[in-house]
């Protein structure tokens, strides 16, 4: 059987499941649809303290840390949720000259994570989203992230548009 229901006619920014019966799709125009019961059926979340100038922003890419917690990302807005989808609440990075098209995010844990953005910077997190840095580790002339994932060593990899993959290396 498949399900259908309405949506903005795309998804441009993920799913994610906290469980076997929340989960969390992400869209254009800062839609996002919650179900807590197996996607039977869809409500939209709380959205709180987005500025007025994010109502026509895209989610790009959604993240789900644990069984609470997911972040979400898109054209210059993060977004966390610490109660399974239900409230999303705008944060904001703190970091001075950018106004970037966050594309990608990905949590090692729940302290460690990094948002891949469109213009080719990186910023980074390590006290599980408090503080944002702009990670000079990797080049940003002419980059754009579209893909980012951890792998089980902690070792981040960003895909780009044009099909290259950045990621840290750990000597052996």
């Amino acid at each position: 059987q498949v399900l259908v229901t309405g949506g903005p006619g795309s998804l441009s920014g993920n799913a994610g499941f906290f469980d076997a019966n929340t989960g969390v799709l992400a869209g254009p125009g800062r839609w996002l649809l919650r179900t807590s019961d197996g996607g039977a059926t869809w409500e939209q979340p709380e959205l709180v303290g987005f500025p007025d100038h994010t109502s026509n922003r895209s989610f790009q890419d959604l993240f789900v840390v644990d069984e609470n917690k997911a972040w979400a990302v898109g054209n210059k807005m993060i977004a966390l949720s610490i109660d399974k989808g239900a409230t999303w609440t705008f944060v904001e990075h703190g970091i001075a000259d950018i106004d970037s098209a966050f594309r990608t995010v990905a949590f090692y844990n729940d302290t460690l994570g990094y948002i891949g953005c469109g213009d080719g910077l990186v910023i980074k997190t390590t006290d599980s989203g408090i503080t944002w840095t702009i990670d000079d580790t990797f080049p940003k002339e002419g980059l754009l992230f579209f893909t980012s994932e951890f792998n089980e060593e902690g070792r981040i990899f960003l895909g780009t548009a044009h099909g290259e993959i950045y990621g840290t290396y750990i000597e052996p």
